[in-house]
């Protein structure tokens, strides 16, 4: 489906029925985009006449979002939710053109004009997660209050995911940096919501960035209590120096361990002490506090050449062991150990595992640019990578040998 259509038309058949809820972007909070129960999608079955289109659910509006799917035991409830503030719920079960169960309308949501990535403009609501727990759907709306879009403000939103019912919400993002004071620019159109937010530990996880690189805007996590929206505790990747540094992953989610949480945060100032950008890090999750980080040696020249880490942070388990997979723009992936990421790749600490695809010839700029999101998954013996140029175009399959992730092998489907 395409991010800027107005509908979604689902081709998976049986699929749709099988598994439970899909809460997050990429299936789970440790994004392993992986359906595991799913039994009917097999080669013979994609390439028999049963294969084909099974519903369309339109919802007013480009679709940034992940669309999530609600199973409350008796029925599978879609979830959409639009960049020009739309909410819509469906019965997925149906097919044919299906009418919502249920729709909400936030108001009138930001618009920019000059972003290529957004053919619409509108850049309003971004990003949805659900607590399958509670059946509560969690979104962020940057709203604006007039015909321009210079006063215009964040806000969060919580709704029944059976009912459309308001459970708390909208409350204004509003967050201040202990150390220096510096705010969430929320009624700043520079400060944009673009990654995928988090449900764990009782809050909801929030990273906010940029979209133009143009005006102030700092990197944010902020986390809030599931039941008020109310702010529990914040992080900001540069707010002691000129900015940026944002969370935004190419609209990847935060990824969680139970005990932190891990994103990598783009171009800007790093400094290894009270300034993040161009790194991948994993805070506390109770306190949001820095646990640990990795920052590439050529950080300076990828950031002022505007080749930032663009990807979601993704954790692969193998020999009763976690490691990190991440990249950037610049067609690099970098893997490193989870328990000691080195920080800063040369100036003493824990090297990176492996550093991989870094030469133009397998994988020019654009190669992963705005793409290894959703085209990296993990399975415990392999790392596949879509979007691959080069000698093997098409889905990259790398195995790991027990060390590190085999480059040699890599073949193309």
């Amino acid at each position: 489906m395409s991010k800027f259509n107005n509908s979604l038309a689902f081709l998976l058949l049986p699929a749709l029925l099988m598994g439970a809820s899909v809460p997050t972007k990429m299936y789970d909070n440790r994004r392993t985009n992986i359906q595991a129960s799913e039994t009917v999608l097999t080669q013979a079955f994609v390439e028999s006449p049963n294969f084909g289109l099974r519903a369309t659910f339109h919802c007013a509006g480009p679709v940034f979002a992940q669309p999530l799917i609600y199973d409350t035991g008796t029925m599978k409830i879609l979830e959409v939710v639009t960049a020009s503030g739309h909410v819509c719920a469906f019965n997925s079960l149906l097919g044919g053109t299906v009418a919502p169960i249920w729709t909400y309308s936030v108001g009138q949501t930001f618009n920019i004009a000059d972003d290529a990535y957004a053919p619409s403009g509108a850049e309003g609501c971004m990003t949805s997660v659900l607590n399958p727990a509670t059946g509560i759907l969690y979104f962020e709306c940057h709203l604006t209050n007039g015909t321009t879009d210079v006063n215009n403000t964040h806000y969060l939103y919580a709704l029944n995911a059976t009912t459309g019912a308001v459970v708390a919400g909208p409350v204004n993002i509003a967050a201040t940096d202990t150390a220096t004071g510096v705010t969430f620019q929320s009624q700043n159109q520079a400060e944009i919501i673009r990654s995928s937010m988090l449900v764990d530990n009782n809050r909801l996880y929030v990273g906010s960035s940029n979209t133009t690189d143009e005006g102030p805007w700092n990197g944010w996590i902020m986390s809030f209590n599931l039941d008020t929206l109310a702010l529990v505790n914040e992080w900001c990747s540069t707010c002691q120096s000129a900015g940026a540094g944002g969370v935004w992953m190419s609209g990847g989610g935060l990824l969680s361990d139970g005990t932190n949480v891990y994103f990598s945060t783009g171009n800007g100032t790093y400094d290894g002490t009270s300034n993040f950008a161009m790194s991948m890090v994993k805070l506390s999750l109770s306190s949001l506090s820095m646990v640990d980080w990795f920052t590439p040696s050529d950080w300076l020249a990828l950031s002022d050449d505007d080749q930032d880490l663009d990807t979601p942070v993704f954790l692969f388990s193998a020999n009763g062991h976690s490691y990190l997979v991440g990249g950037g723009k610049n067609g690099t992936v970098y893997v490193v150990d989870s328990a000691d990421m080195g920080h800063l790749q040369g100036g003493g600490g824990t090297a990176p595992l492996q550093v991989m695809l870094n030469d133009s010839a397998n994988c020019p700029s654009a190669c992963f640019e705005y793409g290894l999101d959703g085209g990296l998954f993990l399975t415990p013996t392999d790392m596949y990578l879509g979007g691959f140029a080069g000698p093997n175009p098409g889905v990259a399959r790398y195995h790991w040998t027990g060390s590190s992730f085999d480059t040699t092998g890599g073949a193309g489907f």
